[in-house]
């Protein structure tokens, strides 16, 4: 598939996922804080603000942090969703947007770029985030680019810490 048209049904995706959701998707231009090493110490830590997985038991939880290390700063109020890794060998498609239907799920980071999820069943997901025009995945480390795999375990909060991304 070229690249154009996977824009397209991304962006397409954008649009029917937020008129599903009944928001908006909003990409702040205000000026955000650079992690140091790794996270913001402005910032109350994520553990103090998210419910424990014990509301949803058989159910995990994930948190952590966007940040760009292509633009140097956070990505705040930007659309991301999480999507399972398929059984070995079979394509996983992550650039079309979130696939509600699939099992993927949708949210958005906070105005400090912190991205929760709860009530998540256990598996492993891929983290891919809106772009102008276009959707990125997270990846390991500026560094490694290779899909960053987060393994989500029956009650237990998986911490990110810094999510990585080459942004936009």
């Amino acid at each position: 598939m070229h690249r154009g048209v996977l824009i397209a049904l991304a962006a397409i995706g954008l649009v029917l996922a937020a008129g599903c959701a009944g928001g908006s998707v909003a990409a702040s231009g205000r000026p955000t804080r650079a992690p140091a090493n790794g996270i913001s110490s402005a910032r109350i830590p994520l553990a103090t603000r998210t419910p424990s997985p014990a509301s949803c038991p058989g159910k995990g939880s994930l948190q952590g942090n966007l940040y760009s290390f292509y633009m140097k700063h956070n990505v705040p109020e930007t659309m991301f969703y999480a999507t399972a890794v398929q059984q070995e060998g079979a394509p996983t498609v992550i650039l079309v947007g979130p696939q509600l239907e699939k099992g993927d799920i949708q949210s958005t980071s906070d105005s400090n770029a912190d991205v929760r999820l709860n009530c998540v069943p256990p598996r492993n997901y891929y983290l891919v985030v809106w772009a102008p025009y276009s959707w990125d995945p997270a990846v390991n480390s500026p560094t490694d680019q290779s899909l960053l795999e987060i393994s989500v375990r029956a009650n237990q909060v998986t911490q990110l810490g810094t999510i990585y991304l080459a942004w936009p």
